[in-house]
């Protein structure tokens, strides 16, 4: 059995477009986010995503890198800045669709010691997940997140 090639990622500066309360949303009541990856100042990716309210994982709902950009490292590369901007925590797929199936086993496979990604939650599992913290009142702390 061959080891796995380890391959080194494309730097990217992140910025942060948007930050929403969604009631509604699986993190509530922490916001859901919006982050811009940027290569030499130019926008080529985003990634949406919130913390869960028990603080243990990063759902991320949605991830899009310019088709320029692509097969190059750059969406695993902005899994990798939330997950160390957030000190770590697992990123949790909200509902993987047949066609990104690939990248996320490719992006579970890179490093499992510096990303860890989870098996993705679908809506049919929502429910699930929020009585998993219904009692937990939790926000994300202001010094959470890295600046």
């Amino acid at each position: 059995r061959r080891k796995r090639k380890v391959k080194t990622l494309p730097s990217l500066d992140m910025r942060v477009c948007w930050v929403a309360s969604r009631p509604d949303r699986l993190e509530s009541p922490n916001p859901q986010v919006c982050e811009l990856g940027l290569v030499n100042s130019y926008a080529m990716s985003c990634i949406q995503y919130g913390i869960s309210p028990l603080l243990d994982c990063i759902y991320c709902y949605h991830i899009h890198v310019d088709q320029k950009f692509r097969r190059h490292g750059y969406a695993t590369a902005l899994l990798l800045a939330i997950s160390e901007k957030y000190h770590g925590l697992p990123i949790v797929p909200i509902h993987i669709t047949l066609g990104a199936c690939d990248f996320w086993n490719a992006a579970a496979q890179w490093d499992p010691d510096r990303l860890v990604i989870c098996k993705d939650i679908r809506d049919s599992e929502m429910d699930a997940e929020k009585i998993r913290f219904m009692t937990s009142a939790a926000a994300v702390p202001e010094d959470f997140a890295d600046s």
